[in-house]
């Protein structure tokens, strides 16, 4: 729709490092992250409770949609093969090529403690946030 002109892209949805900083997509290039976007038009970064709720929401949808979970007694050699696997397939220049020709995106992969760390902020959220959020969905629900 964007190429027809029907719409216009603003910013996109947060990516956000293991290190909680969010990160600018070279994937599109020509827009900045909401959170840019927002201290751009505004001059000051959002805050608040909707803001807090936002960050949530675009963790488990944009951080964590792609995720490889194994059972919590899994022999710690399977992990290491899943890990090696991810790793190569991060470097693979091939698959990546052909990642970004079918997806317009290239894959990020959070492998071992980097990857943990992504999964704990994502499954962190407040209780003032999942109030907050319940609120808002059963509100919407009426």
């Amino acid at each position: 729709m964007v190429k027809t002109g029907m719409v216009t892209a603003l910013y996109y949805t947060d990516l956000v490092a293991p290190s909680g900083e969010v990160l600018v997509s070279r994937d599109v290039p020509e827009l900045l992250p909401f959170t840019y976007y927002y201290k751009e038009i505004f001059g000051k970064p959002p805050s608040g409770i909707k803001y807090e709720a936002l960050k949530a929401a675009n963790m488990s949808s944009t951080n964590m949609t792609r995720m490889v979970l194994v059972p919590p007694k899994a022999p710690l050699e399977s992990i290491s093969v899943l890990r090696k696997a991810f790793d190569s397939l991060a470097k693979d220049q091939d698959f990546l090529q052909d990642a970004i020709a079918m997806m317009r995106f290239q894959p990020r992969f959070e492998v071992g403690e980097a990857g943990e760390k992504l999964f704990k902020q994502a499954s962190a959220a407040s209780p003032e946030v999942v109030n907050f959020l319940r609120k808002y969905i059963d509100e919407a629900n009426r």
